[in-house]
């Protein structure tokens, strides 16, 4: 299946951001130094399975060294691309340079479509992956999922290796084995990363460890302490976390 794109809008100021930093000059005068960091940004609408994908492209260098794709939480639960554990990890890729997509699945936001358990937003996700490989065929890919995204993230790992297509690396934010057949997916090709808070309120943090221990993907295991299923007041140390399990450091 094809599919095509349409551009809908341009922000943050055509592609800059200025950052000041301040310095002492060797006279011991303090000095602001301005420097431009290469940022761009845009909204889409991809078309995909069961219509028009709402999307969020981001680019954060001109070449960038690494793509990815955020997947969200769960479409029925008030999950959408704006998520605040979705964003920080765009804003990581778009930090080290990497280009970024996260989108809404079918039937969230500007979505064509309705919820279909998993199953649809894997093909979603199948769909974003094949305009990112379009526009860049052969960069290392990171597909990352937070809650029932790191479901649909598993899924399409599992599905992209068996069609000669693995991503690079597979980050796993508080997945719900518990309700999703995780047990099922046995090789996604690639290394896996799972971050579980270990007082999560929302996903059972015991049957994660479990499932980790078990599970024939071998992931590696960051757990966070006295922490919560949305990360509050722990997203910054989720960023640096997520930061070194990253294709191409930067």
């Amino acid at each position: 299946m094809a599919y095509s794109c349409t551009l809908s809008s341009v922000f943050d100021d055509n592609c800059g951001l200025l950052q000041h930093s301040a310095a002492r000059s060797p006279r011991g005068q303090l000095v602001t130094i301005h420097r431009w960091r290469w940022h761009m940004a845009e909204r889409l609408q991809l078309a995909g399975p069961s219509g028009q994908l709402e999307a969020v492209f981001e680019q954060g260098s001109d070449a960038p060294p690494f793509v990815a794709i955020v997947c969200h939480p769960h479409p029925l639960f008030g999950g959408t691309m704006d998520n605040k554990v979705v964003t920080t990890l765009t804003r990581l890729v778009r930090d080290k340079g990497g280009a970024v997509v996260r989108f809404n699945f079918r039937g969230v936001g500007d979505s064509q479509g309705a919820y279909s358990d998993g199953i649809g937003e894997t093909e979603d996700l199948l769909a974003i992956h094949s305009w990112l490989r379009e526009q860049f065929p052969q960069a290392p890919l990171w597909l990352a999922g937070f809650s029932f995204g790191s479901f649909v993230a598993c899924r399409g790992a599992e599905i992209l290796n068996a069609n000669g297509m693995p991503v690079s690396t597979l980050l796993l934010v508080a997945p719900p084995v518990h309700h999703y057949p995780f047990s099922d997916i046995e090789t996604t090709g690639c290394p896996v990363t799972v971050v579980q808070g270990d007082d999560d309120e929302v996903v059972p943090a015991e049957q994660v460890f479990r499932w980790a221990e078990q599970t024939p993907l071998t992931p590696d295991l960051i757990r966070f302490p006295d922490c919560g299923h949305f990360f509050h007041r722990r997203l910054v140390e989720l960023k640096e976390a997520a930061a070194s399990h990253l294709p191409v450091s930067g």
